[in-house]
């Protein structure tokens, strides 16, 4: 019950988390594919919403080499490694 509680929360959340189910342990990075009027803070606050917002931003920055942190509606952006 659980389980379909927290699928139906990121269903509604607007954005999509790609990349291998938790229980696979690829190695592979977790994704997220940019929404429409996405900015690098919204993604930030809604994909680590207990951590520091700006220090996300930067990192999202610095790994996905967005230098001036603009990003597109269809665009991939790594999370963490």
């Amino acid at each position: 019950m659980v389980v379909l509680a927290l699928a139906a929360a990121v269903g509604w959340s607007g954005f999509r988390v790609l990349g291998p189910p938790a229980a696979v342990s690829s190695g592979a990075p977790a994704t997220i594919e940019v929404q429409p009027g996405d900015t690098l803070w919204t993604i930030a606050r809604r994909t680590a919403p207990e951590a520091d917002t700006r220090g996300m931003v930067d990192q999202l920055k610095r790994r996905n080499g967005l230098p001036d942190g603009a990003v597109r509606a269809g665009q991939r952006l790594v999370l963490h490694p």
